[in-house]
């Protein structure tokens, strides 16, 4: 259902960008978009959909699968929660600013990335390969 919900948004051309959460987790997934659009992100734990799960670090890196990083216009919040209804999905943060900064469970910060050193320290894994 949400493969189909999600085909069927991408169609109507109200996501932006998707990006599957893969090896590395939430938080590669939300590196890599960082890196690929040069926009900044604020994203908030404890809004991702969980249950069970108290920690920062279980939320970021876990490897399940069947989840997408989707960012959308604000224009298209509502066309796009439409077309989704049935599937669970939520908003974790905003695209903004230069750098990643992550808020973790509990509302405090637990990391703030500028964009160029996030994208050095990405691309210098695979220069060093």
């Amino acid at each position: 259902m949400l493969y189909t919900a999600l085909g069927t948004a991408i169609d109507h051309g109200v996501v932006a960008s998707a990006q599957p959460v893969g090896l590395g987790g939430l938080g590669a997934a939300l590196a890599k978009k960082c890196i690929a659009g040069q926009f900044g992100m604020k994203v908030s734990l404890k809004n991702v959909p969980s249950i069970g799960v108290d920690r920062n670090d279980s939320l970021l890196f876990s490897e399940s699968q069947s989840r997408f990083v989707v960012t959308i216009s604000p224009a298209n919040k509502i066309s796009f929660e439409y077309l989704l209804k049935g599937c669970e999905f939520a908003q974790i943060g905003v695209v903004s600013g230069t750098s990643l900064e992550i808020s973790g469970i509990d509302g405090a910060k637990a990391l703030n990335l500028p964009l160029k050193g996030l994208e050095e320290a990405y691309k210098k894994t695979l220069r060093d390969y």
